[in-house]
């Protein structure tokens, strides 16, 4: 394969290697075998080097769910109603379920691949996905306003969470064998509506007492901020 095959190519290789392993523990060397490339300096000539190749993987993917997010977006902020966080919730995770990434083809592994990032390399992952995060960002934007006695502080810890859930549960569901308790699980007709429960109630629960005892303690071992002199 020559040009932009080989490029494809590659990249879609790289994917399912990171995919199963690991960016760390998957080598230039280990990407150009398996992608039967036999000029071993491939890779740097398409990309410059494994880290570039994949921030691009990132762009790619983010650039995808962003758009249908934003499509999403703009027909559900079009309604009479307003959006509920139900409807904001689904936006959020819909785009990693598998009925969009198994449109996707061979970029099926784009999810393992960023849950992977998003765990060991989050500043790999930010840099990546800055510029396609216009959906996600707007999302944020309604459910700050659909949650707004919870505080500032807790809201943003809860939207980390949500996201490592989100990129871990439907990552651990796209690489879970057919015969496992697992499979079981996703199968279950209630599943996915049940998924989607579970991160409402994350988000919307009320924080407990012993939240409320943490949030007072840290803030009041904050250091304070020096006078300007």
């Amino acid at each position: 394969m020559r040009g932009p095959d080989t490029r494809t190519h590659i990249k879609q290789i790289a994917l399912k290697l990171f995919a199963a392993r690991g960016i760390d523990n998957v080598s230039v060397r280990d990407i150009l075998v398996a992608a039967k490339q036999k000029n071993g300096g491939s890779l740097h000539y398409h990309f410059g080097s494994k880290e570039a190749l994949v921030l691009e993987l990132v762009s790619d993917g983010a650039q995808r769910i962003d758009a249908w997010r934003l499509q999403q977006l703009d027909a559900l902020e079009a309604l009479e109603t307003p959006p509920t966080l139900r409807d904001i919730v689904k936006l959020l995770a819909d785009p990693l379920g598998p009925r969009c990434t198994a449109d996707q083809g061979d970029d099926t592994g784009y999810i393992p691949f960023m849950n992977s990032l998003l765990v060991r390399h989050h500043a790999m992952f930010l840099e990546g996905v800055d510029g396609q995060d216009a959906g996600f960002k707007r999302c944020v934007a309604h459910l700050r306003a659909l949650l707004p006695d919870i505080p500032t502080e807790l809201f943003n810890q809860r939207l980390r969470l949500m996201m490592l859930y989100l990129f871990t549960a439907v990552s651990a569901r796209e690489q879970t064998g057919d015969r496992s308790t697992w499979y079981r699980l996703w199968e279950h007709p209630a599943s996915e509506e049940n998924f989607i429960d579970s991160v409402e109630g994350m988000l919307r629960e009320p924080a407990s007492a012993a939240t409320r005892a943490a949030m007072k303690s840290a803030s009041k071992s904050a250091p304070r901020p020096r006078t300007a002199r």
